[in-house]
């Protein structure tokens, strides 16, 4: 491994520490303050901030920060996470039925 792939090995490593530590403490505020987060799961989290964030570390550390700093934001958030999830759903489903639709079409 050459200089800068060490440093970018650590670099992320530091990034992921970072995203465990900022869930850690999401988690345990979440349980302790009920109603201040939509959500309560690790999961829940990191999947607002992946979908907000990217894959990226230091990304997914920013809306975790954002989530900490501002526990208000959380439930826009969310629900921006979930519309864009349910519209991929929505999309998955519409061409599982144009799918069908064209079997049907040629078996005929």
């Amino acid at each position: 491994m050459s200089g800068g792939e060490t440093q970018t090995v650590k670099h992320e490593t530091s990034w992921l520490c970072r995203q465990d530590e900022l869930l850690a403490k999401l988690v345990a505020r979440a349980g302790r303050c009920p109603g201040l987060y939509p959500f309560r799961e690790a999961g829940d989290f990191l999947r607002v901030a992946q979908d907000h964030g990217g894959k990226e570390p230091s990304e997914v550390c920013r809306v975790l920060e954002i989530l900490w700093q501002s526990p208000d934001e959380a439930t826009q958030l969310n629900a921006q996470s979930l519309i864009r999830r349910g519209q991929g759903f929505q999309e998955e489903a519409t061409a599982e039925k144009s799918d069908k639709r064209g079997a049907k079409g040629s078996k005929g």
